[in-house]
């Protein structure tokens, strides 16, 4: 195990100083004092009150005391010093992100505090008085407000480091405060909600970041209370081709995958690590050659598929510092040996044929990108797509109101869309079956969609990821007729629409095979 896992993290070092090395390009003197601010690659400003600087700045310290690469640190420390001056008008913006910039900078001094006795320390400077001018820092922090519960286990870490520097009682109590809350956002099949109460919200990015980040707590002395069906349903997650971002708000986004590298290779979850490390690499070197968050062949500065919160730097400079945490993490133990999940009360539905991977959703209300029940994964067990990443940002939902083209966005799903005449204006609305069955027999699988009631004016749409697959539709047990009606922009980039005749019906079946022989004409029946 111990060669296996030295080879992969060599693999690392490529993304990640390629990464970190188109951002110093960003990085200029500080306008209003010492040290140094970071540039936007897309928006070519400061963008204080996110975490992009203090992200970055920290990865680059670790790593380059890692590598012993001076120019690194040098320029880590003055991104962070830049960061420290600027903050107090930095924290005037009501989105500043409170617990990862304390997060992060948590973490730089409990690696540094590792390191003080370390006769190599030389051409880093005087630590402990780094160290102590960081803690002074963080302990005048306030901690966000923010709901959602991937930002806890951060919160978490940060009170946690303030009672191991104060031995001040009162962080304890905001730490057992926090893990309640955590915990009552787990489900019993391990999946957490993004939201309390639950029902709200749900996604896969903020899953992985919520259990990546708990596994850190937990390897740093943390007692944390989940359970490893989380850990699990990560692993679950990765489909044949080695996705596992395709459901909900965070669909196709770099957010999610230092924490998922983190977490599937601190668990030694071998095969998924490299299944979904082999599809991340194939991908991120071209999403940072378009500086796209977006991990497809776009433009970033086109902002498809972005969210309103959504900078360039910021997630790239994130995406960098877990890789970095990857890179010096101690992995110990045996390979993992997968669990066997029964229960599924998150919604959420893998099914794996003979020939074919289908992940389903039963939906949550607030983000039009994580409603349901929907199809979220039709993939091939080879790894090929007919389709994946139902939906997204849209103008009528919050974050999503400044990029979203709401066409976009209503096709770029697999299930049935209703047209109406409504007062004169022509409308469009997703219509969300109240169950989805999957069955597969020999070559094919057959998903149905079963309605409450029958429903006119309905045309099937799916924007294919994919022309190796026959596609056919029955309503009521009526052939469809279908055609490729042009191309869309989804969150994997271009797609094929391909939409049927309109029709009335309660329940739809999709039948999905392989092309059988190459000299087949028609794709679509």
């Amino acid at each position: 195990m111990m060669k296996e896992e030295e080879k992969f993290k060599s693999r690392l070092d490529l993304p990640i100083v390629e990464i970190l090395n188109k951002l110093r390009n960003g990085i200029k003197y500080n306008p209003n004092g010492e040290g140094s601010v970071l540039v936007d690659l897309v928006d070519k400003k400061v963008i204080g009150f996110h975490y992009g600087e203090t992200h970055l700045a920290v990865a680059l310290i670790i790593y380059g005391y890692q590598i012993s690469n001076e120019e690194y640190i040098r320029e880590g420390k003055a991104l962070l010093k830049g960061f420290m001056i600027n903050s107090i008008e930095y924290q005037k913006e009501p989105a500043y992100h409170w617990d990862f910039n304390n997060f992060a900078i948590c973490v730089l001094v409990e690696f540094l505090g590792k390191k003080q006795n370390n006769k190599q320390n030389t051409f880093f400077g005087d630590i402990a008085s780094y160290i102590n001018e960081l803690k002074d820092f963080i302990l005048i922090q306030k901690d966000s407000n923010n709901a959602t519960i991937n930002w806890h286990p951060m919160r978490i870490y940060v009170n946690y480091c303030k009672h191991k520097w104060t031995d001040d009682p009162t962080y304890l109590k905001v730490i057992d405060d926090l893990k309640k809350k955590v915990d009552l956002a787990c489900f019993n099949d391990g999946f957490y909600e993004d939201l309390l109460p639950k029902g709200r919200s749900f996604n896969f990015q903020y899953h992985v970041f919520t259990v990546a980040t708990l596994l850190f707590l937990e390897g740093n002395g943390i007692d944390i209370h989940y359970n490893e069906k989380s850990i699990q349903q990560v692993i679950n997650m990765v489909d044949p081709a080695g996705d596992l971002n395709y459901l909900g708000r965070g669909i196709n986004q770099i957010f999610a995958w230092g924490p998922a590298v983190y977490l599937l290779n601190s668990v030694s979850a071998v095969e998924a690590r490299n299944r979904a490390w082999n599809y991340f690499e194939s991908k991120i070197y071209k999403a940072l050659e378009n500086n796209n968050l977006i991990m497809n062949d776009l433009p970033g500065e086109q902002k498809n598929w972005w969210w309103d919160y959504h900078y360039s730097s910021v997630y790239f400079s994130h995406l960098a510092l877990w890789l970095v945490l990857t890179k010096i993490s101690d992995v110990d133990g045996d390979e993992w040996n997968n669990i066997k999940i029964n229960e599924s009360d998150s919604g959420v539905a893998f099914r794996r044929g003979d020939e074919f991977f289908v992940c389903l959703f039963s939906g949550r209300k607030h983000y039009l990108a994580e409603k349901g029940p929907i199809i979220a994964n039709i993939c091939s067990n080879s790894g090929e797509y007919v389709f994946k990443g139902a939906l997204g940002p849209y103008c009528g939902s919050q974050y999503g109101r400044r990029y979203s083209v709401s066409s976009e966005t209503i096709h770029n799903y697999c299930g049935l869309i209703q047209e109406k005449d409504f007062f004169g204006y022509y409308t469009q609305k997703v219509v969300f079956p109240e169950d989805i069955l999957v069955d597969e027999q020999g070559l094919e699988v057959t998903i149905t969609l079963k309605l409450k009631k029958s429903m006119g004016n309905l045309y099937f749409n799916i924007s294919t990821m994919s022309p190796l697959f026959k596609i056919e539709v029955l309503a009521n047990d009526s052939v469809c007729v279908l055609k490729s009606v042009g191309s869309t922009v989804g969150a994997y980039g271009l797609t094929t629409l391909v939409q049927s005749n309109k029709f009335t019906a309660k329940t739809v079946k999709i039948k999905i095979s392989k092309m059988e022989a190459l000299n087949e004409t028609s794709l679509y029946q």
